[in-house]
């Protein structure tokens, strides 16, 4: 997974950016083929100001996005790993399901007689 990482008056500490990434790492299992990531955060260090955190993944299943804003870092970026993953896993579950569908349909197909 290739993860682009955008900062805008702040810095990601090691603790977060590693979660971050472990977190999708995992959702990456779920897309089966390379993933891009664009991480983008936003908020100055102090101060009382709001920070944004938004993460797009792009991948053969399509792309998924979510943004949050909050006053703390570690929570926005939770609240984004959640979103994704649970965008991901419904585009996974609903490709797995086709399929199913698929080969259900074709087990059930009548055999064609010929005479």
């Amino acid at each position: 997974m290739h993860i682009h990482w955008t900062t805008h008056g702040s810095n990601v500490p090691d603790p977060l950016r590693s979660k971050l990434e472990q977190g999708l790492g995992k959702v990456e299992r779920l897309l089966h083929g390379p993933v891009e990531a664009r991480v983008v955060v936003d908020g100055h260090d102090g101060g009382g100001r709001r920070r944004f955190v938004e993460v797009v993944l792009r991948s053969k299943l399509g792309t998924f996005a979510a943004k949050d804003e909050s006053h703390d870092l570690a929570d926005s970026l939770n609240a984004v790993l959640q979103r994704v993953e649970t965008q991901v896993r419904r585009a996974h579950d609903k490709m797995i399901d086709g399929r199913r569908r698929v080969e259900e349909a074709g087990r059930m197909a009548p055999a064609s007689e010929t005479d």
